[in-house]
């Protein structure tokens, strides 16, 4: 990353300013996958470039017409990136835990933040391991589908009833999605 060797930072230097691993920074610079806005942000604002300068040279398409029906250009505005976490802190994705991404169509999944691997599920629709599209909601919605923080780890549940007082909606599921 050219911002990072401007201001004379290691990528483990990096890594501590933007708290973040420092195989992030890696990934990041091997473009793997990209920062998230939050971490654009932070990095934006510790690299002292604006968050344009990390899209120089990524032109959308103009190939549209090219492309078969239902598809999506990578690159119009009309797709979101989706990380994959399998752990969650406060209800927030662990970024040292990040297990890749996915692209989506944005209309369908508007208002998504991220995508969790589920390690417990009382809905049997969705089993252990399925990968739930979450959109941030800290608020119980009846006969929704929510991550919930439980005293033994998050799981993913229908709301049917007022939760206990030690439990802790997160997020809605907004569907599920096969990760290849």
């Amino acid at each position: 990353m050219l911002a990072r060797r401007e201001r004379n930072l290691t990528q483990d230097e990096l890594a501590k300013k933007i708290d973040i691993s420092r195989s992030t920074i890696i990934n990041w610079e091997a473009d793997r996958f990209d920062p998230d806005e939050f971490n654009l942000k932070i990095l934006s604002e510790v690299l002292n470039k604006p968050i344009s300068y990390f899209y120089e040279g990524q032109q959308p398409s103009n190939q549209e017409n090219e492309l078969p029906p239902g598809a999506y250009s990578l690159t119009d505005g009309n797709t979101i990136r989706l990380y994959i976490f399998s752990k969650l802190h406060e209800g927030e994705p662990v970024d040292a835990e990040r297990e890749g991404y996915i692209d989506l169509p944005r209309h369908l999944v508007p208002g998504a933040a991220f995508v969790y691997r589920c390690e417990q599920s009382n809905v049997a629709s969705i089993p252990k391991g399925a990968h739930c599209i979450i959109r941030k909601e800290t608020i119980p919605l009846d006969n929704k589908i929510m991550l919930i923080k439980t005293p033994a780890g998050y799981t993913i549940k229908k709301i049917t009833s007022k939760l206990p007082a030690e439990q802790k909606v997160f997020g809605e599921v907004l569907g599920i999605v096969s990760v290849f």
